[in-house]
């Protein structure tokens, strides 16, 4: 049983050609397990699953293991050997059926292939594991669309979803109504460096979003008393480190047990468009294609000179030739701050400017009769939603649409989620 490495212990020196082959073929890669704790009676929540290398080599640390890997372009079949490595160790430790287990996937490999490769393995080892998806805060701010189509396939399966290394970049903050993680897991290392006002919009965001949704928000690298109490302050109902335990082959399952839960998640009808929330809502008003023009170019300013940075900005256009060469430039310059930059309509190519996620509509998608602007951001959220009123005589700026101009939060999740259906598809 061994304590684990020093996490900022660094080597310069090149790994021997063929250690990582030796590594991988020999399956000498070793799970240890650090205990996730709850604060309100030392019960145990869960175990992280932390992987070591072979002992006494060049890669048993695990930042000289993943360096190694990178490297050589294997980081997606070293992330599955150490999952099959934890999932038997859970196994024979007594872990899997009792215990959530907290599987770690490197930012490059939050894919939906993964998740269906760690089912895979799930499901042939029994009793099967309670597993729990650990994905990185900066793969939310590189790869947002790739995360959010993870975590719906790990919910099909079962699999719940922490979202990790949360620091004081507000694009993850963004993202949380979209991602609904079960679990929060702060960084205290790194917060520790932010600025106070930063520190404390985490906390106001990541306890705002627990009280609403029941998730539990564990602080990570707890090793003193002091620690445990920054950690209360900071609304965490778990805590994890070395003050709670360290990593170790073995688990103490004698303690008390309270796994973690899951959360339930709204189901989200795919044909369901953002004009559809609000149509029936009695402030729903007619106004013609030049006012709306001025409303979402208002919209696009204020998110470009006030919120962008972290924000999730959707537009629907109805068709390619709304996007006009000067609404590219505009989202362009968004894409270059934002956690999210994507928009619908037919005829969309994939990339209709840098930066900017592009998808084409299906000719039967209720979408092409809207015109939608949406901004989301940790501490901001508006939507401009219109439907065609289909004046087939009227052409250009007098053409009519009902529409609605919110600030309610929840109208513009719920907007934001009725568009990220058609666009978080994918594999």
């Amino acid at each position: 049983m061994l304590p684990a490495p020093d996490p900022v212990t660094r080597h310069t020196e090149p790994v021997e050609a063929g250690a990582l082959d030796v590594a991988l073929a020999s399956n000498d890669l070793r799970t240890l397990f650090q205990p996730i704790v709850w604060m309100a009676d030392d019960s145990l929540a869960g175990v992280e699953a932390l992987t070591r290398g072979p002992a006494d080599t060049d890669l048993e640390l695990p930042a000289r293991l993943f360096a190694a890997a990178n490297a050589a372009d294997r980081t997606v079949e070293l992330d599955l050997a150490c999952a099959r490595q934890a999932l038997r160790s859970a196994q024979s430790r007594g872990v899997a059926g009792t215990v959530p287990l907290f599987v770690n996937v490197s930012p490059g490999c939050v894919r939906p292939a993964f998740v269906r490769e760690l089912v895979a393995m799930r499901d042939a080892l029994a009793p099967r594991a309670r597993l729990m998806l650990d994905i990185a805060s900066s793969a939310v701010v590189d790869d947002a669309l790739h995360v959010l189509a993870t975590a719906h396939e790990a919910r099909k399966h079962g699999i719940g979803v922490a979202l990790d290394d949360i620091d004081a970049r507000p694009a993850a903050l963004a993202l949380l109504p979209l991602l609904r993680p079960d679990v929060l897991k702060l960084d205290r290392l790194r917060l520790r460096q932010a600025h106070r006002s930063d520190i404390a919009a985490v906390a106001s965001t990541v306890h705002g979003y627990a009280e609403a949704t029941g998730a539990i928000v564990v602080v990570e690298g707890v090793e003193t008393a002091a620690h445990r109490a920054w950690a209360t302050t900071m609304g965490a109902t778990a805590v994890q480190g070395w003050l709670t335990g360290r990593p170790r082959e073995l688990v103490d399952l004698s303690c008390e047990v309270a796994p973690v839960a899951l959360m339930r998640h709204p189901t989200v009808d795919p044909h369901e468009t953002p004009f559809s929330l609000v149509e029936h809502q009695g402030d729903v008003r007619v106004g013609h294609q030049a006012e709306l023009l001025a409303m979402s170019r208002n919209l696009e300013f204020v998110a470009a000179r006030w919120h962008a940075d972290g924000a999730l900005v959707l537009a629907c256009v109805q068709d390619e030739l709304r996007f006009t060469p000067a609404t590219a430039a505009v989202y362009a310059d968004l894409a270059t701050r934002s956690a999210l930059v994507a928009v619908l309509g037919a005829g969309m190519p994939t990339t209709p400017a840098p930066g900017v996620r592009g998808l084409a509509i299906a000719g039967d998608d209720r979408l092409r009769d809207e015109w939608n602007v949406v901004v989301l951001g940790p501490h901001y959220a508006a939507a401009l939603l219109a439907r065609d009123l289909g004046d087939d005589r009227t052409r250009g700026s007098a053409r009519r649409y009902s529409f609605l101009m919110t600030h309610r939060r929840d109208v513009v999740v719920a907007a934001t989620r009725a568009l990220m259906t058609r666009v978080s598809d994918l594999r």
